[in-house]
């Protein structure tokens, strides 16, 4: 699925995003979200999660149509939403709007929110334990990681793969929120190998 998006340049590669508008807006996205996630949450509404979930109630997927929008314009109040994190940053949020900017569509700007994660590696043998201990203390995370995974999968919309897949990272995350080092981790391996990924959370 990864493989097919990058080939019809629907989402930049890790090399390209390096050198990307989207590099400086990564930087910002992780420092939005170790600074507003439990217990250093200050306000839900400042978390990168609030701006996927205004998303994900957007958009409905339909057979027929592929993916469609729930309003006229989605878009803007995802990226206001996006913002509310930055409010004192002017800069910050510049590099947000450069980034959608330089993006083919606001569902590879989510993508982006869920793969950042600069400097940091993917280790699939300890995100491997964390998934480990989230499906015994948070196992709806989990299932619902996995539901929305495979609805990604069988999606022929480019876009619906695009829209599945965040939702997937974004519900795994949702379980190890009290823990900014770990989702900073699924974040990294869902940039670099979200196969392999998804392979581990199949297993548990």
């Amino acid at each position: 699925m990864v493989t097919v998006l990058i080939i019809l340049g629907l989402i930049p590669t890790s090399e390209s995003f390096a050198q990307s508008p989207c590099a400086d807006a990564s930087v910002n996205l992780d420092w939005q979200w170790t600074e507003n996630s439990p217990p250093q949450k200050k306000a839900y509404d400042s978390s990168p999660a609030y701006a996927l979930d205004i998303y994900w109630r957007s958009f409905r997927y339909d057979l027929q149509h592929g993916l469609i929008a729930n309003n006229p314009d989605p878009e803007q109040s995802i990226m206001a939403t996006l913002g509310v994190g930055q409010r004192h940053n002017a800069s910050a949020q510049r590099t947000y709007t450069d980034c959608r900017k330089s993006l083919p569509s606001i569902h590879a700007m989510m993508r982006a929110i869920v793969t950042a994660a600069p400097g940091r590696a993917c280790d699939l043998a300890d995100a491997d334990k964390n998934i480990d201990w989230q499906a015994g203390a948070n196992g709806s995370s989990v299932s619902d990681a996995k539901r929305y995974w495979t609805q990604g999968q069988s999606a022929s919309d480019p876009n619906a793969k695009l829209y599945f897949g965040t939702l997937a990272a974004d519900s795994l995350m949702h379980g190890q929120m009290h823990n900014p080092p770990v989702i900073q981790e699924y974040r990294a391996c869902f940039r670099d190998n979200p196969s392999g990924l998804f392979g581990l959370v199949f297993q548990h």
